[in-house]
């Protein structure tokens, strides 16, 4: 996975969801620069957005 992407899924845009989003668009550089891997949003699930199984396909990880 080094070098790649590391891809992120978000149940749910509250508060708490926005800021997630938010800093990790803010520190994914940071990131890559520790890990190796550039985290990604892959999509966000929303009572009124987003699909879950396409949130699913091909994820890393899912924060609820």
């Amino acid at each position: 996975m080094a070098g790649g992407e590391f891809r992120v899924g978000l149940l749910g845009h509250g508060t708490v969801g926005a800021a997630f989003e938010t800093l990790l668009a803010e520190r994914a550089e940071e990131i890559e620069r520790f890990n190796g891997v550039r985290p990604v949003l892959s999509g966000v699930l929303t009572r009124s957005r987003g699909d879950f199984e396409h949130i699913l396909d091909d994820l890393d990880l899912v924060l609820r």
